[in-house]
C-alpha cells in the first residue's frame, strides 16, 4: 500500500522595501496585510509556516489568524525571542504559533516537513536547505526589487496517489510508487491515539491519498463506552506534517454497535479523490457530495445519486454503483435481534 506518511512543504522567502534588517516590528495593520499578502502570493492553503527572522513576532502571528496554520518562528536575537514570544503569549495565541532560538542557515527540521517559511533576508537561507524541506509542489516565494519571483518545487514521478480504497479506479490494489519502503521513523502522530472497542464496528472507514493530502472517515467520539453515540467526520489532513486542513461531520453513517466485520462491506468505497476534488456520501443513503479538496467546501451534490454504495472515478468521468442495501441492513439488524443468526 502507498506509504500515507508523505510530506508536503511550501517555502517562501520574501523582503520587502523599507523593511528592517533584524528586529522587524509591524503595525497589526501592516502585518495583517502582509501576511494576506504572503498566503495569497504562496498559493498554499494550509498547513506548517516557518518565519526565520521573525523580529518580535508581529508579523508571526498574523500569519496565523485564521485557516489551517501551524506557525512556527526562529530568530537568532535572544531579546527578540523574548519580545515575540510575549507578543504571541499577550495574544493569548501560543501553542499553535511558537519561537525559538535559531543558529541560521540549518533549518532544524525533517525532510519534507514545512509548508511555508518566510525570511526577510534570502541570504540567511542555505537554497539547497531550503529544497530539502521542501515538499513536493511546495513554493519558493522571494520578492526582489518589488517583484516576487515564485519557483515551485516538482512532484516526483516516483511518487504514486492511492485515489480508492483499491488504489486506483481499476480496483487493483497495487501501487506504483518508487519511494515507499520499510518504516524506519515516525514522521508524524495525530489523534485520536485509540479508537473503540475491536468487538464492534471499526472507527475507521475510508482513507485516500492525492497530491500530498489524506483525506479519511473516522469515529472521533471518545473511546471511554462503545455505548456513547458515534462523532463520524471526514478529516483531510497535509499527508507530509499530518495538520488537520478541514474537517466535515458525517450523517447517518454506521452503528458502532455493529458486530466486527458484519459490515456493510460498502463503507471504504463511498470515498474517493481525485483531480483536487473528493467524492464522497455523508449519509449513508444519501447523494454524493463533490467537495474542493483544499478547503472541504462543495461544489455540487449530485442529484439522483442516493443510495451509492461504491465511487469510481476516471479522467473525469464519475461512475457510481447504488442498491438497496440501507433495507437490506435493516433485515439482517432485525434477524440478529431475533437471534436467527
Amino acid at each position: 500500500m502507498k506509504n500515507i506518511y508523505i510530506l508536503k512543504i511550501a517555502v517562501l522567502l520574501f523582503s520587502v522595501s523599507g523593511m528592517p534588517a533584524s528586529g522587524l516590528e509591524f503595525s497589526p495593520v501592516e502585518a495583517g496585510a502582509l501576511a494576506e499578502k504572503i498566503i495569497s502570493e504562496s498559493g498554499i492553503e494550509g498547513g506548517l509556516v516557518v518565519h526565520a527572522g521573525c523580529g518580535d513576532g508581529s508579523l508571526t502571528a498574523a500569519l496565523a489568524r485564521e485557516g489551517a496554520w501551524v506557525v512556527h518562528g526562529l530568530e537568532k536575537d535572544g531579546k527578540l525571542v523574548s519580545a515575540a514570544r510575549r507578543h504571541i503569549q499577550g495574544l493569548g495565541r501560543y501553542g499553535r504559533i511558537s519561537v525559538e532560538s535559531w543558529g541560521g542557515k540549518r533549518l532544524p527540521y525533517a525532510d519534507n516537513l514545512v509548508n511555508l517559511v518566510i525570511s526577510n533576508n534570502s541570504q540567511e537561507l542555505d537554497p539547497a536547505e531550503v529544497m530539502r524541506v521542501l515538499v513536493p509542489q511546495g513554493v519558493l516565494l522571494v520578492e526582489d526589487g518589488g517583484k516576487w519571483k515564485r519557483t515551485v518545487k516538482p512532484w516526483p514521478e516516483e511518487i504514486d496517489d492511492w485515489t480508492h480504497f483499491l488504489h486506483g479506479p481499476d480496483n487493483n490494489a497495487v501501487s506504483r510508487d518508487k519511494l515507499v519502503g520499510p518504516p524506519r521513523y515516525i514522521q508524524w502522530v495525530g489523534d485520536p491515539k485509540f479508537s473503540r472497542a475491536h468487538e464492534q464496528a471499526a472507527s475507521f472507514s475510508a482513507a485516500v491519498t492525492y497530491r500530498g493530502r489524506m483525506f479519511y472517515i473516522i469515529d472521533e467520539t471518545p473511546p471511554v463506552d462503545i455505548r456513547l453515540k458515534s462523532r463520524w467526520s471526514l478529516v483531510a489532513r497535509d499527508a507530509f506534517n499530518g495538520i488537520v486542513l478541514w474537517k466535515r461531520p458525517m450523517q447517518r453513517w454506521v452503528n458502532q454497535l455493529r458486530r466486527f466485520r458484519s459490515g456493510p462491506a460498502s463503507l471504504p468505497f463511498r470515498l474517493v479523490a481525485a483531480d483536487d476534488q473528493v467524492f464522497v456520501t455523508f449519509d449513508f443513503e444519501g447523494p454524493v457530495h463533490v467537495l474542493d479538496g483544499a478547503s472541504g467546501k462543495t461544489r455540487r451534490v449530485l442529484k439522483g445519486s442516493e443510495k451509492t454504495k461504491q465511487i469510481i472515478y476516471r479522467e473525469g468521468y464519475l461512475l457510481l454503483l447504488s442498491d438497496d442495501e440501507v433495507n437490506q441492513m435493516e433485515k439482517i439488524d432485525a434477524a440478529h435481534r431475533r437471534g436467527k443468526f
